[in-house]
C-alpha cells in the first residue's frame, strides 16, 4: 500500500470513527421492579471486574503472540467508538452477556472491509423475517437504520437445549428469585412509608359531642406514647334503663405487623440462590467477617479457576467464531493469560515433593546411575537433567578427592637421614618420649626430641 493510500485510509478512518457513536438512551423500563443486572450488581461485579482486567491477544500460526499492530479488530477493541474506552465498553459487554439472553454486538467496518469499531446493539432487538435475523437501529441522523447478521454478532453465556436460539444468563437462570428480592424489598419500602396510617380505628359510641371528646381525651392521655405501650384497658359499658348500651368503645385493628413474615428466613434463601447461579462466595462479595486466611485463599482460587476462567474461555471462543464469521477470516487464534493465585498449602506441597525428588535423584546418582538415566528412571521433567549433572559433577569431585594420594610426611633423623612416607599407609604410635611410625612391615622408631613430620602438602 503507499504512503497516499494509507494517509488517504487513516482520514478515512478518523472520520469514520467520529460517526461511530454508542445509542445510550435505548432503555425503556416498563415495571416497577429492577433489571436483571440491578438484582445481580453486587453478585456479577466481582465476575465483571476481573474479565475485563484480561486482556485478549492474537497468535499466529506459529503459536507466538502477535502485537497489536497486526490484530486490527483486537486493537480497535481498546477504542470501540466514541463514546466508549476499553474500561466502559467491556464492562456494558460482560454485564449484558452474563445479564441478558444474549449480547448483540455490531461491527463497523469501513469500505475496504477493515473493522472501524464496534457497538453494543439495544436488548431485544433482533427480528427475525424468514428464518433471517435483522436488526432495526436508530441512525445518527434519527433514521431507522437495518442491518443484517453480516454485521452483527450474537453472543450467549448458554444456549437453552429446549430451544437452541434462546440464550440463558445466570440472571435469567435465577430470575424468578431476583423478582422475590425485588417483591420483598417493595413490601418492607411499603411498610416504613406507611408509617403515617393509625395502627387501629377507634370507634367511640356517645349520646354527646361532650361524651365522645371526654372519652377520646382519657384514651389519649392514657394510651398514646411508647411510655404506655402494653398498658391494660378498662372499657366500661353502661347499660340503660331499657336494657340498651350507652357510650361504647369499639377497636378495630387495620395495620399487621411484618414479624409474622419470615423476612429474615427469605432473603437468605434468595441471596443464596442469587449467589450460586453467579458462582460468588461471601467473601468474594467483601464479606470478610467470618474469613479466616486459609478459606479466604481458597475462595479466590476457586472463583478465578471455576467461573472467571471458564467464562472467559467462553466469551472469547464465540467472540472469535462470530469475528471470523463477519470478516471471512481473522488469520489468528485470540488468546489470554489468566494467573491462578497460589495457594499456600499447595506451595508448602509442592516444596516438599521438590525436596523428596531431590534427595531421590542424589541417592540414585551417588549409587552409580548416570544423570539422564536417574533422570528418565525417576519420571522427571528434562528440566531436571542440569540439576542431575550438577549433582554427577560434585559426586566426580568428591571421588577424586578420596583417591588423591595422601599427603606427603618427611621424616628426618639426628643423623640426617630421612625418609619419605605415605600419611595413607602411616600409623602413628606415641610411646613414652619416642614416636613409632608404621608402614606395613616397616617400622621407624626417633626420640620425640630429634623426629618432625613436616606436611608438603
Amino acid at each position: 500500500m503507499s504512503l497516499r493510500e494509507r494517509i488517504g485510509d487513516a482520514i478515512s478512518g478518523r472520520k469514520q470513527k467520529n460517526e461511530i457513536r454508542q445509542k445510550e438512551s435505548y432503555q425503556i423500563h416498563v415495571s416497577s421492579l429492577c433489571s436483571a443486572y440491578e438484582n445481580l450488581f453486587a453478585q456479577v461485579r466481582p465476575l465483571i471486574n476481573d474479565m475485563k482486567a484480561v486482556i485478549p491477544y492474537g497468535v499466529g500460526r506459529n503459536g507466538a503472540r502477535l502485537p497489536m499492530t497486526k490484530t486490527q479488530a483486537l486493537a480497535k477493541l481498546m477504542d470501540p467508538n466514541t463514546t466508549m474506552g476499553w474500561g466502559e465498553f467491556a464492562d456494558a459487554m460482560f454485564a449484558t452477556w452474563l445479564t441478558e439472553d444474549e449480547l448483540n454486538i455490531r461491527v463497523h467496518k469501513n469500505k475496504r472491509g477493515y473493522v472501524e469499531g464496534y457497538t453494543i446493539l439495544p436488548v431485544g432487538s433482533r427480528r427475525v423475517r424468514n428464518d433471517y435475523y435483522y436488526w432495526n437501529i436508530e441512525g445518527l441522523d434519527g433514521r431507522i437504520v437495518e442491518i443484517g447478521e453480516d454485521e452483527v454478532m450474537t453472543l450467549r453465556f448458554s444456549r437453552n437445549p429446549r430451544n437452541l436460539d434462546k440464550g440463558v444468563s445466570p440472571a435469567s437462570a435465577s430470575f424468578i428469585w431476583s423478582q422475590i428480592d425485588d417483591l420483598v424489598s417493595q413490601y418492607q419500602k411499603a411498610f416504613f412509608e406507611n408509617g403515617a396510617v393509625p395502627a387501629t380505628i377507634t370507634f367511640i359510641k356517645a349520646r354527646t359531642r361532650d361524651s365522645y371528646e371526654k372519652k377520646r381525651v382519657e384514651l389519649e392521655h392514657g394510651l398514646s406514647g411508647a411510655k404506655n405501650r402494653n398498658k391494660t384497658v378498662y372499657v366500661w359499658r353502661q347499660l340503660l334503663d331499657d336494657g340498651s348500651e350507652g357510650d361504647e368503645l369499639e377497636v378495630k385493628t387495620i395495620q399487621g405487623t411484618n414479624a409474622t413474615l419470615a423476612i429474615k428466613d427469605i432473603i437468605e434463601i434468595v441471596n443464596d440462590k442469587l449467589n450460586k447461579a453467579v458462582g460468588v462466595s461471601n467473601f468474594i462479595l467483601g464479606d470478610d467477617s467470618s474469613a479466616k486466611y486459609d478459606n479466604a485463599e481458597l475462595s479466590d482460587y476457586q472463583f478465578i479457576k471455576r467461573r472467571v476462567h471458564p467464562a472467559l474461555m467462553s466469551f472469547w471462543s464465540q467472540f472469535q467464531h462470530e469475528m471470523d464469521r463477519i470478516t471471512g477470516g481473522l488469520g489468528y487464534a485470540i488468546q489470554f493469560d489468566l494467573e491462578l493465585p497460589e495457594l499456600t498449602e499447595r506451595l508448602k506441597v509442592k516444596a516438599e515433593t521438590k525436596k523428596i525428588q531431590v534427595e531421590t535423584l542424589r541417592d540414585a546418582i551417588y549409587d552409580g546411575s548416570l544423570p539422564s538415566s536417574a533422570v528418565k528412571a525417576l519420571d522427571l521433567p528434562k528440566k531436571w537433567l542440569d540439576v542431575a549433572q550438577g549433582m554427577y559433577a560434585e559426586k566426580l569431585r568428591q571421588d577424586e578427592l578420596e583417591n588423591r594420594q595422601a599427603v606427603q610426611y618427611q621424616i628426618q633423623v639426628s643423623q640426617g637421614e630421612s625418609k619419605a612416607v605415605s600419611a595413607q599407609d602411616a600409623v602413628v604410635i606415641e610411646d613414652g618420649s619416642d614416636v613409632k611410625l608404621s608402614f606395613g612391615d616397616m617400622m621407624i622408631k626417633v626420640p620425640e626430641s630429634k623426629a618432625k613430620a613436616l606436611v608438603n602438602g
